[in-house]
């Protein structure tokens, strides 16, 4: 029905638009014949010339619409012009409608209704406006409109048809309804009968096939529960802990499978002296003791262990939960006692804590709740030359044991964030003041109901002491190796020859051979640098590890990089990212950058760009330099950071190596990734917490 309302509106509108249009049509002429003879004057003192004019067509034209009125009107004429039907003289110049002006904005066409209208004596219109243009301007439009009333009336008339098939349609559907629901409640009452009676039948044919699909629906769904109802059976029958149901009296309403099995032989042990029945009675008085009264009484859930020896003599500890299952008043009417046999957990806790005692390492446990001392094992005590009896109970703060308070600060912290520590070298003080070297582990452990640390130390001293000389040993090895090869014997020569050339190149005897003293001081010094990076691969190099940041290492770095860059033809890309803070040998450091980045540079052609990152990935901290060269061979990727391995013409092959070697000392590992796009070298250093 709206839709059709909605249509007849639109023909009307049409109908609206072409009227108006028409008027426009016959009216111009006349108005451009009247603008031009005035050229182009209009004022509202000639509105009588063009009521003149255009009165007796406006009223041809609606003579033939009876039932609209046609007009024309003009704001630079103060309104109304030419009307009809009903034109009086008192309506001339009235008012253009706010309807109206939306023609002059827009330049268009434009639908308007109207409460109190000026054609029709005040009665609601609705009506559209048309544009009058004259030389590209608009100095008037013309209308049409129709009475709200009137059109209603003929919309109305034209729907009654299609009211009277609508509502025939709708009784039809009433009666049919009525019919199907005394059908569908019918057809209802025999479902439920079936349903009550459970008696449906395997194959379902009714009038209406969505109750078959019901009827079938609750036939599957009885034999679902039925299932489920034997799955259920099958699992409490098939569940390892012993389930019973007892009521008020003490009766067993229900015992699972694994109930005979836990308590099978000493219910044959009872039945000796009593019947089954009173056996049954017995064990259960026996294991959950008062706890049933308690449960009975206060409605609460109890846990308990307990305990007894068998027939056989063999101790059974047994873990027993009791939960109250109450009616809808929140009477307690059964308990439901589910029984474990923990019996191999005691007996393994049993050896935990003999292998606890007699652990030559020293053990403790640490409560995690207050850090208190729950248990030491005897070597702690006598280790520390503390009696177990002041330890216990005491908090790790009071047991001052660790030499360093940052040290025992580094451990707490790690365990706090991390709850874990593998061998962790420490230093602890005993009672009579030795300083001793141990490695500490330590895990979180749950015992019975509470959360502790297990800590263990292991005395390295011994063996510390013993490496330490070794390595002391190692070293001097070295040092005499490199002194034998190198040393002053190589170094003193070159800086004499040095000397001498230096001398030679200020007498003016020499000058015609300056070029070549140049060239014999560089070699010099090529020979000199190419010592000093031999000896930065020893692996003795002491270094000065101090707390800094990477990325101000690559900032103070930029300048001279930037030069290096520039001097080659490339640039640098710095690209810093958020780090922590880290412990390494800044001059090493520094060499490693300054390394990586020249033969960046040198690896790419002129117009290239090296790229320096910082960031971090998972507990790493990455430094990686790439550069858009075209990449690493394979055969050389393979012996990369070998001495004297190089694809420059005048390289030693030392600057990988001593890069392989300071990133081995900061216990760093470099990674290589290359392609003919370019290559880019990662060092990845861990974060230790200091």
């Amino acid at each position: 029905m709206t839709c059709s309302l909605y249509l007849l509106l639109e023909q009307e509108k049409q109908k609206l638009i072409a009227i108006s249009a028409k008027t426009e049509h016959l009216l111009k002429p006349i108005i451009v014949k009247i603008m031009d003879n005035d050229q182009g004057d209009l004022r509202p003192e000639q509105i009588m010339k063009w009521h003149n004019a255009l009165q007796p067509v406006v009223e041809k034209i609606q003579a033939q619409y009876p039932d609209y009125a046609v007009g024309i009107s003009s704001p630079l004429l103060n309104g109304v012009i030419a009307l009809a039907p009903g034109f009086t003289a008192d309506k001339m110049g009235k008012g253009i409608t706010p309807n109206a002006r939306q023609t002059y904005e827009t330049g268009n066409f434009c639908f308007m209704t109207i409460t109190n209208s000026l054609t029709w004596d005040g009665e609601n219109i609705i009506g559209v406006t048309y544009p009058v243009f004259y030389k590209g301007e608009i100095i008037a439009h013309t209308y049409a409109n129709i009475k709200h009333n009137q059109y209603l009336l003929g919309a109305l008339w034209k729907l009654l048809p299609s009211f009277f098939t609508i509502f025939l349609l709708w009784s039809c559907i009433f009666a049919l309804g009525w019919f199907a629901y005394n059908k569908f409640r019918e057809a209802i009452k025999a479902l439920i009968q079936q349903v009550i009676s459970g008696k449906i039948p395997d194959q379902v044919k009714g009038i209406f096939p969505e109750l078959d699909m019901i009827s079938n629906a609750v036939r599957d769904l009885r034999q679902t529960l039925k299932n489920r109802e034997t799955e259920y059976k099958t699992l409490l029958d098939n569940c390892p802990y012993a389930i019973a149901r007892i009521d008020k009296k003490m009766r067993r309403i229900y015992i699972n499978q694994a109930y005979h099995t836990l308590w099978g032989t000493s219910i044959k042990h009872f039945s000796k002296q009593y019947n089954e029945q009173a056996a049954y009675a017995e064990m259960i008085n026996q294991p959950l003791g008062e706890e049933l009264e308690k449960i009975f009484s206060t409605g609460d859930e109890y846990e308990y262990d307990s305990h007894y020896v068998d027939e056989q003599g063999v101790s059974r500890y047994y873990r027993n939960r009791v939960t109250p299952e109450k009616d809808e008043a929140g009477q307690v009417q059964t308990a439901l006692v589910i029984t474990r046999d923990v019996t191999e957990k005691i007996q393994s806790e049993e050896r935990f804590f003999k292998a606890f005692h007699m652990n030559p390492s020293m053990v403790a446990i640490v409560s995690l709740h207050d850090k208190t001392y729950i248990d030491v094992n005897e070597s702690f005590a006598q280790i520390l030359g503390i009696c177990r009896e002041e330890i216990i109970g005491r908090t790790v703060d009071e047991i001052k044991f660790l030499q360093d308070e940052e040290e025992q600060e580094k451990v707490k912290n790690q365990l706090a964030t991390q709850s874990k520590l593998t061998n962790c070298e420490i230093k602890y003080r005993t009672k009579y003041g030795e300083t001793r070297i141990a490695l500490l582990s330590a895990d979180t452990i749950t015992l019975g109901a509470a959360e502790c640390f297990l800590s263990v130390m292991t005395d390295i001293t011994d063996k510390k002491q013993l490496e330490n000389e070794l390595a002391r040993f190692e070293r001097l090895n070295i040092i005499g190796e490199m002194a034998a090869g190198i040393g002053h014997e190589v170094r003193n020569p070159m800086t004499t020859v040095r000397g001498y050339l230096q001398l030679f190149k200020r007498k003016e005897v020499f000058a015609p051979y300056s070029g070549q003293l140049d060239t014999m001081i560089e070699e010099l010094d090529r020979a000199n640098s190419i010592i000093t990076e031999f000896l930065s691969l020893a692996k003795n190099k002491a270094v000065e590890m101090k707390r800094d940041n990477l990325n101000n290492v690559i900032h103070r770095l930029y300048p001279l990089l930037q030069a290096d860059a520039f001097r080659l033809g490339h640039s640098i890309e710095i690209v810093t990212g958020d780090i922590p803070d880290a412990f390494f040998d800044e001059k090493e450091i520094r060499q490693l950058i300054l390394n990586l980045v020249r033969n960046g540079l040198e690896a790419m052609t002129e117009g290239g760009t090296v790229s320096i990152q910082t960031y971090r990935q998972n507990d790493s901290i990455i430094l990686a330099v790439q550069d858009s060269g075209s990449g690493i061979a394979e055969e050389i990727l393979d012996r990369l950071g070998s001495p004297f391995v190089t694809t420059k013409d005048n390289g030693t092959g030392l600057g990988l190596p001593v890069c392989y070697r300071i990133a081995e000392r900061h216990g760093a590992t470099i990674e290589v990734q290359t392609s003919p796009k370019g290559t880019t070298m990662s060092v990845v250093f861990a974060i230790i917490q200091q």
